[in-house]
């Protein structure tokens, strides 16, 4: 197996900067299930991991009059039907949904997987019991950055 560079950042900067400085030669590891098969299978071998799982990137914050919910976090139900009312409007049979997270600002950078929220279930469900049939996110997911979905998988079932 070839040497292979490890980093394991220490702040969200950091992470930006090993991501900047190694580009499309790095890869970002948080639980590693998905990195396994790569290696294993396709002998895909990255250069340069980068390690931010224990990085702590959830945040809810309010910018330029709109509220971005940062990477990992859940959109929940509730954070639809207050947004609805908010803008008062209700959802119809046959809506088309687009959820805007603010991740698509990162576009075109290794930033972009890590950033945005993510439906869950709950969530997913609320939507189809309203009839929605077509939905699109601004994330590179319908679900949360599969980073947090990994740390949570090891936190609530023990796994590493």
């Amino acid at each position: 197996m070839k040497d292979v560079k490890y980093f394991a950042a220490s702040s969200i900067d950091g992470a930006k900067a090993l991501l900047s400085r190694y580009g499309n030669k790095a890869t970002v590891l948080a639980g590693g299930t998905d990195l396994l098969p790569r290696i294993n299978y396709y002998k895909n071998i990255p250069d340069v991991l980068v390690y931010i799982g224990g990085l702590p990137l959830d945040y809810v914050k309010e910018e330029d009059g709109r509220i971005l919910i940062g990477a990992g976090e859940r959109i929940s139900p509730k954070d639809i039907s207050e947004k609805l009312e908010e803008i008062g409007y209700e959802i119809k049979p046959l809506d088309i949904v687009l959820v805007q997270t603010g991740a698509d600002s990162a576009w075109g950078s290794p930033e972009y997987l890590l950033k945005g929220a993510g439906m869950d279930r709950e969530s997913t469900l609320y939507l189809l019991e309203k009839g929605v049939k077509v939905a699109g996110i601004d994330a590179w997911s319908w679900d949360r950055p599969l980073p947090f979905l990994a740390k949570e998988y090891r936190r609530v079932n023990r796994v590493g």
